[in-house]
């Protein structure tokens, strides 16, 4: 029967298989670990990844969607740039020139 993996072992082989983006997580929870008074384990380290995981898929997320925003008025902008010269805009509502039916 084969030897039981120490639980320190697998947590430094699970911290040693992160991405170099987690660099700076294992830093940070290599210098909790030393000043804290808890020995990190497997199970605190797999919460803390996950909840670091989770956490950047949030920013991702936030981010993705304020691009999407700055996206959306940046294009907006560029309509509006195109239509200042108003003189030939015709209102449906009202027949006239110079405004759109939404400002009549």
């Amino acid at each position: 029967m084969g030897k039981a993996v120490m639980d320190k072992d697998y947590t430094d082989t699970l911290l040693a298989s992160l991405l170099a983006s987690y660099d700076s997580t294992v830093l940070s929870m290599s210098v909790s670990t030393c000043l804290g008074t808890k020995v990190l384990t497997s199970e605190i380290f797999k919460q803390f990844i996950l909840d670091e995981s989770k956490h950047r898929q949030v920013k991702d997320k936030y981010a993705e969607s304020h691009n999407e925003a700055l996206a959306t008025e940046s294009g907006s902008q560029k309509g509006k740039d195109k239509s200042k010269d108003k003189k030939k805009v015709k209102c449906y509502n009202c027949h006239k020139t110079r405004h759109y039916k939404s400002k009549c």
